[in-house]
């Protein structure tokens, strides 16, 4: 177990997880954000809607601002 190959396409997969989940939690918050305001939604309300934990959200953004933050830094990239 844990030749090369093998552990490359179990960080192949981690990381495609990893994206997946900051792109779906991305997406309920600035659905939130929009419909309510920002100010209005809280991590408990991001986290409920896509039907994870509060300590799940956590893994992924450091807090509902950081959403923001990754939004703005794909924009910066495209540009």
């Amino acid at each position: 177990m844990g030749d090369g190959m093998t552990d490359s396409l179990a960080v192949q997969l981690r990381a495609r997880h990893s994206l997946l989940m900051t792109t779906e939690l991305e997406a309920v918050a600035l659905e939130l954000f929009a419909a309510r305001g920002f100010d209005a939604v809280t991590v408990e309300e991001i986290a409920s809607k896509a039907r994870i934990s509060v300590r799940t959200f956590y893994r992924y953004f450091t807090a509902k601002e950081a959403v923001l933050q990754v939004q703005l830094d794909r924009r910066c990239e495209a540009l």
